[in-house]
């Protein structure tokens, strides 16, 4: 009779930390989707912000990557003196970016100081935002995970700074927190970031002589549209564009 009291004192002890279980899951699901709904509107700030009366002549989400024993390697840190990268561009459709295969881009033969001061806290910011989309799950560029070969160690890489949490992450973990005034400070950061970058992308294709719609299109597999419903541009890819016809208009360059 003892042992069965026993058991059946055990039994109850598991029942309640069941539950304190499932009640503490139910926590981390809330968490998680405040910060995937935070996570995309970051994206999203950074696939519309326009910082040019030109209105999106050229796209806003690029990334480079470095050809390794036939592989490509994402390139999550900028430095001078870097060479053979190349230049690639994310189709922006909302809430499906994604990577575009077959993509030519444009060849950087080496990486400047100018570049690494116009591009680094861009792709820094934007890179945290990447990875730790893919490292919680969420759909948010898809095909780029396979360009990243250690996702952990690149994770624990990109991270490593005390700012991760709050501006450096462009204020994600922090707007989940509520930490309204490092958020605040975060976006007026990442806008000077994305003037910077998006000059230097400028400047850049002007050179290559990709400045005009037909180059993008040739190079990046990318046409300049807009959405019906809130008039705002954005670059897409092909598929795309055949498959939400009634939502857009291409606006050609």
């Amino acid at each position: 009779a003892k042992g069965v009291e026993a058991v059946l004192q055990r039994l109850k002890i598991i029942e309640q930390e069941i539950r304190d279980l499932k009640q503490e899951i139910q926590g981390l699901r809330y968490y998680e989707h405040r910060l995937l709904l935070e996570l995309h509107h970051k994206v999203k700030y950074l696939a519309t912000y326009n910082v040019q009366v030109e209105e999106r002549k050229v796209p806003n989400l690029f990334y480079f990557v470095q050809t390794e024993n036939y592989s490509r390697r994402l390139i999550t840190t900028m430095l001078s003196g870097m060479t053979a990268l190349r230049l690639h561009m994310l189709c922006e459709f909302r809430g499906q970016m994604h990577v575009v295969e077959d993509q030519m881009g444009c060849e950087i033969m080496q990486v400047d100081n100018r570049a690494v001061q116009c591009l680094a806290p861009y792709m820094k910011k934007f890179m945290k935002l990447v990875t730790l989309a893919l490292k919680i799950g969420a759909h948010l560029a898809a095909g780029m995970g396979e360009m990243i070969p250690d996702l952990s160690k690149e994770m624990a890489h990109l991270a490593g700074s005390s700012a991760f949490v709050g501006a450096a992450a462009v204020g994600v973990g922090a707007a989940a927190l509520g930490r309204r005034n490092r958020s605040a400070e975060g976006s007026r950061d990442i806008q000077q970031d994305l003037r910077a970058a998006q000059q230097w992308v400028v400047d850049f294709l002007r050179e290559r002589r990709c400045s005009t719609g037909k180059d993008i299109a040739e190079k990046f597999g990318l046409w300049r549209v807009r959405y019906r419903d809130n008039g705002q541009i954005a670059w897409i890819c092909r598929r795309h564009i055949y498959a939400r016809s009634a939502e857009i208009v291409e606006v050609p360059v």
